[in-house]
């Protein structure tokens, strides 16, 4: 009826599918708070927005901190591998941050109304030189000392931090496991009580019918004489 050996290689492999998926994401690096529901009537207090304001603060200030970091990473691999590169140099920084942000002007907006036309290529030109400026200093500061590259941390999405999903997810799953291992175990134990049954069956009909009778020893009609008065 089905093929049992998958089923226990399923329920072999799923605790260590289980440790994969609870142990990539530590609890600690888990930026909360990110709400895409928030709404201005029904929402009785702030608790949802300043939840979720917070939670940008922290994502605009690590992507800050990346950018800053990427761009003097960048800056001193030149310094090692090209010949007369200068980090120094005013000349660089301005010149990066003028192509960071023509790659940015050509970046489209998502599909969503409420973001056409709030940042504008002047904001993107004073943040740009700004961060910059920081990725100078940090330059500076890193090429008298031979320390590791600086840190990147990639951020998570809005929707990954929600923890009771996440848990309800790894419930739900392991519910299904075992409820298809109860039908189907189940199904296992009628097709075998099915199966001892039909063969009953046939073994009674076998023993109904008999041995066939030949006509030797078939019992013959004897047909009285016709008397006449």
């Amino acid at each position: 009826m089905f093929a049992s050996p998958n089923f226990a290689c399923y329920i072999a492999i799923f605790p260590f599918l289980f440790t994969i998926v609870a142990g990539a994401i530590p609890q600690d690096e888990l930026c909360t708070g990110c709400q895409s529901h928030c709404t201005l009537d029904f929402d009785k207090t702030l608790d949802c927005w300043n939840g979720t304001l917070h939670f940008y603060e922290r994502v605009l200030l690590g992507n800050m901190r990346n950018y800053v970091a990427v761009q003097t990473n960048i800056a001193r691999w030149r310094a090692a591998n090209e010949v007369g590169f200068s980090g120094s140099s005013s000349d660089y920084w301005s010149d990066a941050a003028s192509t960071s942000v023509e790659h940015m002007k050509h970046i489209d907006p998502l599909n969503i109304e409420d973001e056409i036309g709030v940042i504008h290529n002047s904001d993107m030109r004073h943040t740009v030189n700004a961060l910059m400026e920081g990725a100078a200093s940090a330059f500076a500061s890193l090429q008298s000392s031979e320390s590791d590259p600086s840190t990147i941390i990639c951020p998570f999405g809005c929707e990954h931090p929600w923890n009771p999903y996440y848990w309800m997810f790894l419930v739900s799953a392991l519910c299904n496991l075992v409820l298809g291992g109860i039908t189907m175990a189940l199904v296992w134990c009628l097709d075998k009580r099915d199966t001892a049954q039909a063969r009953l069956e046939t073994a009674e009909c076998e023993l109904m019918k008999g041995p066939p009778i030949s006509n030797k020893h078939r019992p013959s009609m004897v047909i009285p004489p016709y008397e006449t008065t």
